[in-house]
């Protein structure tokens, strides 16, 4: 099985445990609202890896028309039945775009903490690696932070918040993270 196929199965399974523990949860606000501060309101935003749609929620809520995908099937219906305004589309050239990834090593296979007995692929960074990744296909870095994260069920210790934006040299990536928020 492919290891994004991997994630995506074990998000499938955990979508309502998941929902009930994170729906609520607003640690990511101020480095949303510091994303935010980039755009005018009414922006467009797309959510990437969007999970139950919390943010989207959030987003709507201050005025932003946001959107969602997520590779997960259940995860979508659960946003879809929570947040039923969002919808999909790419980003815009000279859009920002806001990345919220776990530090870690790259492509591990580690025990899903919300389900005991089944195993997830999760793809970690550290600042240097998304970085250079955003900076190859393109894009400029406008802000770039660590905070340690007060969650123990996440895998990586700190989060790596990232702004950047699309210059005319960007191409096309797919970005599979915790969150990616997009305008």
């Amino acid at each position: 099985m492919d290891k994004n196929q991997i994630a995506v199965s074990i998000y499938n399974k955990i979508a309502d445990i998941y929902t009930k523990k994170y729906f609520d949860d607003r640690v990511d606000i101020p480095y949303i609202d510091k994303f935010l501060s980039y755009l005018s309101i009414g922006s467009r935003v797309l959510e990437v890896g969007c999970g139950p749609g919390q943010f989207v929620e959030y987003l709507i809520e201050k005025g932003y028309a946001s959107e969602r995908i997520d590779l997960s099937e259940k995860m979508i219906e659960v946003a879809k039945k929570r947040v039923p305004q969002g919808f999909a589309r790419v980003l815009k050239p000279n859009g920002y775009l806001l990345i919220i990834a776990q530090k870690g090593e790259p492509d591990r296979i580690v025990d899903e903490p919300l389900k005991i007995g089944e195993k997830m692929f999760i793809n970690l960074f550290t600042k240097d690696r998304l970085t250079k990744f955003l900076t190859d296909a393109g894009f400029k870095i406008k802000d770039i932070k660590e905070a340690i994260s007060s969650d123990p069920n996440q895998i990586g210790d700190n989060v790596i918040y990232t702004i950047a934006r699309k210059t005319d040299k960007s191409r096309k990536t797919i970005l599979t993270k915790k969150r990616v928020l997009i305008s």
